[in-house]
């Protein structure tokens, strides 16, 4: 869909410019996950995650600034958080872009994932990454500029990563034992990373966020994106 009559050819610009840098960062996700294995590459990983929900925000403020419809193909953004080709297939006969994502709450996600027959760990990521992307727009909305200094990069992950379990010896096995206890209950995640520093398993129950295509006067800060009412029930 192209912008609306009388936005600039720079508005034009930056949106297409936010699409090309979700789908840059989106590929360096997919391919480094494929290299996961120590520290140091989940730390990039990590990075990579939340770099995705502060620019797919920024596009989706851009949107409602210049009432565009300019939002990544869900299929990638999906592939992204890491579901399966199948829980893909499955998803986007029910959902079918990335605003509609986006204008569920938590309970509605879990109900369509869990009724698609999706796996634990892709429910966890879907719900999280969801949960994320709303989090940081509503809070850009509520705070009139981007919230950069208030959510760190673990705050925005989603760990779209399997971490592979290796143990060496009995000393390395009782200190995995130790780090899955203190961990979070289905969290799936290990010792090279501080427990304290990585993403909860459930997010808390979430509103969606709408995208109104009404006309602003090219402020940021008044972007056009509302809390939906929708009950969680």
């Amino acid at each position: 869909m192209p912008l609306a009559e009388g936005s600039s050819a720079a508005a034009q610009f930056e949106l297409e410019q936010s699409l090309r840098i979700i789908e840059t960062i989106g590929k360096k996700l997919v391919t480094d996950r494929i290299r996961c294995g120590s520290a140091g590459v989940e730390l990039l990983l990590i990075s990579h995650e939340a770099k995705l929900i502060r620019q797919l925000a920024l596009n989706f403020v851009l949107n409602g600034i210049n009432k565009a419809n300019l939002f990544p193909p869900i299929s990638d953004w999906l592939t992204y958080v890491n579901l399966s080709p199948t829980e893909i297939s499955r998803f986007i006969e029910r959902i079918h872009t990335v605003p509609e994502l986006a204008a569920l709450n938590d309970k509605q996600i879990l109900n369509v994932a869990e009724n698609l027959g999706f796996s634990s760990e892709s429910k966890r990521r879907l719900r999280k990454s969801s949960y994320s992307l709303k989090r940081y727009i509503l809070r850009w909305q509520h705070d009139g500029v981007e919230p950069l200094r208030i959510f760190l990069d673990k705050d925005l992950a989603w760990l779209s990563f399997d971490r592979p379990l290796i143990v060496t010896d009995r000393r390395s096995a009782s200190e995995s034992a130790a780090d899955s206890g203190a961990s979070d209950s289905g969290s799936g995640v290990g010792s090279n990373v501080s427990q304290s520093s990585l993403p909860t398993c459930t997010p808390p129950p979430s509103p969606g966020v709408i995208l109104l295509p009404s006309v602003n006067d090219g402020n940021r800060m008044s972007q056009s994106l509302i809390v939906s009412q929708q009950s969680n029930g």
